[in-house]
């Protein structure tokens, strides 16, 4: 079964890999990530695909969860 599995979205701990991934999301979804309003959108959009697809599975490698109260600005 196909699976959502975003984990590298979350890593901004590493610069080098976090930006790889956003190469890869960009090429994945056709959304230039230049903002975090993009940086979503490209999330939806992969999000989308995969459930268009049959994916009804998420997956998530955290090892550790963060949690922090903010607002999008």
């Amino acid at each position: 079964m196909p699976a959502f599995r975003p984990d590298a979205a979350l890593s901004v701990d590493n610069p080098v890999g976090f930006n790889d991934y956003i190469k890869g999301l960009e090429a994945a979804s056709g959304v230039a990530v230049d903002s975090y309003t993009h940086f979503l959108a490209a999330l939806e959009q992969r999000h989308s695909y995969f459930h268009d697809v049959g994916c009804r599975l998420p997956g998530y490698g955290l090892e550790e969860p963060y949690a922090e109260t903010c607002t999008g600005a």
